[in-house]
This record gives C-alpha cells, sequence and structure tokens, in this order.
C-alpha cells in the first residue's frame, strides 16, 4: 500500500479528533485560531491575490459549529448583535449587487473579504460566551503579537539595505508574502485591542497591569516603526 495515502488518511484522523476537541472545548480553538494570526505565511493560494490560511479554516469551522450546535437561547444583548449583523451582511451583499446591475462587478479578494468579516461577526460572538475563552483567545493572539515581532525583526535584518532606502521600502520589506504591507497596521490595532482585553481578565496587581500596558505598547509601535498605515490608530 502506498505510504503517503496512509500517511493523508492519519493525518486526516488527526484533524477529524482535533476537530472533535474543538467542537466540545472551543476555547482551544479559539487558542490555536489567535495563534494562527502570528504565522500569516502558513497559507494555501487559491489565487494571484487570495490565499486560505488556518484561521480562515477555524472560522469557518466556528461558523458551523455556531450553526449546528446552540446549547442556550440568545439573550437579548446577544439578540441585538445578531441583529446588527444581518444589517452589515445584507448592506455587503446589497453592495455586491449594485455592482453586478452596474457591470461593475466587485474584484474577487474584496468580495471574499468582505465575506469572511461577516463570518467572523457572526461566529465568534455565538462562541465568546465566558472568561474562560476571552482569555484563551487573548493568550493567543498575545503569542501571535510575539511571533509577528520575531517574523518581522528577521524580515529587517535579512534586508538591512531597505533601512537606507524609502519608507514604501522598508514597508515592503517587513510585510509578508500574503499580507499587503498595510496590514501591518491592522494586525497592531487586533493586538492593542487584545492587550487591553488581557488588561480586564488577568488583571490581579499593578504590576500585571503595567505588564500589560507596556505590551500593547509595544504592540502600537509597530506599524509606527515600518510607517504602515494605521499607526496612529493603534497608538491611540
Amino acid at each position: 500500500m502506498d505510504i503517503s495515502f496512509i500517511l493523508s488518511v492519519e493525518i486526516g484522523i488527526a484533524i477529524l479528533l482535533l476537530l472533535a476537541v474543538f467542537w466540545v472545548k472551543p476555547e482551544y480553538g479559539l487558542f490555536l485560531y489567535g495563534l494562527s494570526l502570528g504565522f500569516p505565511d502558513i497559507a494555501i493560494p487559491l489565487s494571484t491575490a487570495i490565499n486560505l490560511r488556518l484561521d480562515d479554516g477555524l472560522i469557518g469551522f466556528f461558523l458551523l459549529r455556531s450553526v449546528l450546535w446552540s446549547p442556550a437561547s440568545l439573550t437579548p444583548g446577544q439578540r441585538s448583535i445578531f441583529k446588527s449583523q444581518v444589517c452589515l451582511a445584507a448592506a455587503c451583499t446589497l453592495s455586491a449587487l449594485v455592482g453586478f446591475a452596474r457591470h461593475t462587478p466587485p474584484a474577487a479578494y474584496a468580495t471574499i473579504k468582505m465575506i469572511g468579516c461577516v463570518a467572523i461577526l457572526i461566529a465568534l460572538p455565538r462562541l465568546l460566551l465566558s472568561e474562560r475563552r476571552i482569555r484563551f483567545l487573548t493568550v493567543g493572539l498575545m503569542c501571535a503579537g510575539v511571533a509577528l515581532m520575531v517574523q518581522i525583526g528577521q524580515r529587517l535584518g535579512s534586508n538591512p539595505a531597505n533601512f537606507l532606502g524609502g519608507f514604501q521600502q522598508l514597508k515592503s520589506a517587513a510585510a509578508f508574502a500574503t499580507w499587503n504591507p498595510n496590514t501591518i497596521g491592522q494586525a497592531s490595532m487586533l493586538l492593542v485591542f487584545a492587550a487591553g482585553l488581557g488588561w480586564i481578565f488577568f488583571r490581579r496587581s499593578r504590576i500585571i497591569s503595567g505588564l500589560w500596558f507596556c505590551t500593547a505598547t509595544t504592540f502600537s509601535l509597530i506599524p509606527a516603526l515600518v510607517f504602515s498605515r494605521g499607526a496612529s490608530l493603534s497608538i491611540a
């Protein structure tokens, strides 16, 4: 029997077992989701501008779980959030339909990005129902932030000539293959927000609160150091 076939079956079984664990204990899946954001180059290219990453697959899994498994009815606050999500999805759909009617359909990248945003806004609020799950997601995002800082430092270190070039060259040297150079600023804003969550849910003393503040400050300076868009918002 072909060894590669046996290996593929074993990997498939391992993935199914892992998904079964994430189905029952979604906090572990949330940790992996946050961690995977720190490794954007681990992706399967679908086209020149679209890549399928691990976090995309997990969001799809979380969305399926939120649809198929609802152990408790929605609270009034969750219903309000869900209504706003439906309004966002309707606005995105209407925008796409108007574009098709005018024979100027949105680009595939923009369409996939809108679909991903709607999926995230529907899936994550249904999962983040306890402090434990929020803590797992926060820790995963902090690990991802550290990984991003290390990788950006390695990229700039391997291209020292870009320090003498223009701002665009420096920004491009720090960016990942599957990211727009300005995505660094967007990731920084997410990491600063996650550090704020950590300050809320892990606060035990002034020292720990100070460590979270320093972590948020460090993440906020990443886009400023590489002149990426979003630096001012991250610092704010």
